[in-house]
């Protein structure tokens, strides 16, 4: 169709509404490191004001709570390899 932006599956590009779903995970994650804010209560926020389709807002919500998930995960396999002199 004449006119339309680009699509992807059927769907406007997310790019083209000039908001990046991974951009806005970046965003969300670095408050929760740098902030230490809660993952649930940061994400909800950043979504409501996003113009996200639910396709992306389902991505960003993966991305952040897999991320923060393995981020554990990596931290307590690493914590088990130092030793209290580092």
């Amino acid at each position: 169709m004449a006119g339309r932006g680009p699509t992807c599956g059927g769907r406007t590009a997310g790019w083209m509404s000039g908001e990046d779903p991974r951009r806005l995970a970046l965003e969300v994650l670095g408050r929760i490191e740098r902030d230490g804010a809660y993952a649930n209560l940061v994400l909800r926020t950043a979504l409501d004001r996003s113009n996200l389709d639910r396709r992306d807002r389902a991505f960003v919500t993966d991305l952040v709570y897999g991320t923060t998930r393995m981020r554990r995960a990596c931290d307590h396999l690493v914590d088990s390899f130092l030793h209290d002199d580092v």
